[in-house]
């Protein structure tokens, strides 16, 4: 089988393709409704419990971690700058995946789910192992009830064994920030492999197998790409998992744009993705990504 051909650079005038409406939904214009980024409620089960239960005590743990991967393309079909700004806001919304515990956390806390975190380059062998990858993960943090009140029954012994238990949580708090940072540290570091054909479907098939199989959890997977394949897809099993297409269009394709990415909306769909939405890079922030992982 002969080599497909190189992608060839493009215009770095990007086509601005939609706007999100908001952080949980998503419009492509002119290319129809990508979908919307709804909540399950089965994937979010303890990951954002109120504060409460038996004073003095945790009164609830954090659901299973959130599995999210993130593809950057790099190759030369698109103007490098995309790449470098969706890998600066992976990195945002990691570091804000955990807060920090504050000085008097009085009025308790929501436990907070973990987050394991995956990032890949989209290359022409995009799920080989030769490629680098950044594979880490952001501990979760159990809920802190409030603080007993005064006029509880049993306040005595409530409020002492709320205040033996809030030093342990504030240092699990602190702790899981603090690598927060650190992943995102990582990310900011990642060296995206550029200069290769484009194997696109295959790099989230790599993010997958690098996730694992975790019962219960969520699968959050994001790609920044133009959609321009030229290598075949190899083992894509997406399992359910939801799947954000951050998408661009340079000038020189322009026309074309609508028809490949709602192609590519179908391909997920068809291998698996329980949902898929678009957006266009002009119009993704670390927020959209944030709430996209929490959703």
């Amino acid at each position: 089988m002969s080599t497909p051909p190189a992608k060839r650079p493009s215009a770095r005038g990007p086509v601005l393709l939609a706007a999100l409406a908001t952080a949980l939904a998503v419009a492509a214009s002119g290319c129809g409704v990508a979908g919307a980024l709804t909540a399950d409620p089965a994937a979010t089960a303890g990951a954002t419990t109120s504060p409460g239960g038996v004073p003095g005590t945790v009164s609830s743990a954090p659901g299973p971690a959130v599995q999210a991967a993130g593809c950057i393309d790099g190759t030369g079909s698109l103007a490098a700058t995309y790449a470098t700004r969706f890998q600066a806001q992976l990195a945002v919304a990691a570091a804000g995946w955990a807060a920090a515990p504050p000085a008097n956390p009085a009025a308790g806390a929501a436990a907070q789910p973990g987050l394991h975190l995956v990032v890949r380059s989209v290359t022409s062998a995009s799920n080989s192992t030769d490629d680098p990858s950044l594979n880490d993960t952001v501990p979760a943090v159990p809920a802190l009830a409030p603080q007993p009140s005064p006029t509880d029954p049993g306040y005595n012994g409530d409020d002492r064994a709320w205040l033996g238990a809030k030093p342990a949580w504030q240092r699990e708090a602190a702790a899981a920030a603090a690598q927060g940072r650190q992943v995102a540290a990582e990310v900011r570091g990642y060296r995206v492999v550029r200069g290769t054909n484009s194997a696109i479907w295959s790099c989230l098939s790599g993010a997958m197998a690098e996730l694992g199989q975790v019962p219960g959890a969520s699968v959050r997977l994001v790609e920044m790409s133009d959609f321009l394949n030229n290598e075949p897809v190899v083992g894509l099993r997406l399992a359910s998992a939801r799947v954000l297409l951050v998408t661009v269009c340079s000038a020189d394709v322009s026309t074309t744009c609508p028809q490949r990415f709602a192609t590519a909306r179908s391909f997920a769909l068809r291998h698996g993705a329980s949902q898929v939405a678009e957006i266009s890079a002009d119009a993704l922030t670390p927020q959209v990504l944030a709430s996209f992982w929490r959703s």
